[in-house]
């Protein structure tokens, strides 16, 4: 009888992680990773379904609470049209991260601009203040692309015709009220 009862017990345990896994497996994630300064919310090129997840829910960051901020084709807060990155072509990551050190997260945005012949370029962009601190692009010459590590987010400068050639690696720099990047050139 004692052995009955473990087994049944063991049987129900079985099932109930079962259908934990499943459910966890089954959830999209919309945060892909976490930083101390900040927060990749998605990336096209690294999680397309959390991608696909922003564009239909959209996310909402701490600062801002009752903003829900998504992308589908265009980028929207509350489902106003943020122009300033709208225009800078289809987003294709979104970070969020304090760089300008005020205690709100910038919107970073990864974004393709072109038909035929695209280059990809970065803008950022101060939701608190409405205005945008920095444009990455060099539309003839070279993409622009973001990327995160355990120091940050940055950007990386490839050749327009050759992405996987990497040119130039950027960190976020603020100072005196302007955000800029410093560039070290990359040897490959």
């Amino acid at each position: 009888m004692h052995k009955m009862k473990m087994m049944k017990r063991n049987s129900v345990s079985l099932i109930i992680l079962l259908v934990m896994l499943i459910t966890l497996t089954s959830c999209k994630k919309v945060i892909i990773d976490n930083h101390p300064q900040g927060i990749m919310l998605w990336n096209i090129y690294q999680d397309l379904d959390a991608a696909r997840e922003v564009a239909a829910r959209g996310v909402s960051l701490d600062e801002f609470p009752d903003v829900v901020f998504k992308c589908n084709i265009d980028f929207t807060a509350n489902d106003e049209l943020i122009e300033e990155i709208g225009k800078q072509g289809y987003p294709m990551s979104f970070y969020a991260y304090d760089l300008n050190y005020d205690g709100y997260r910038e919107l970073c945005v990864n974004c393709a601009y072109g038909s035929g012949w695209i280059d990809d370029r970065v803008v950022i962009y101060d939701y608190k203040n409405i205005k945008v601190l920095l444009e990455i692009n060099d539309r003839e010459n070279y993409s622009y692309y973001l990327q995160q590590n355990e120091e940050g987010i940055y950007v990386v400068e490839t050749y327009i015709l050759n992405p996987a050639h990497k040119t130039r690696i950027g960190n976020f720099v603020y100072e005196k009220g302007n955000l800029s990047v410093q560039w070290e050139n990359v040897s490959e």
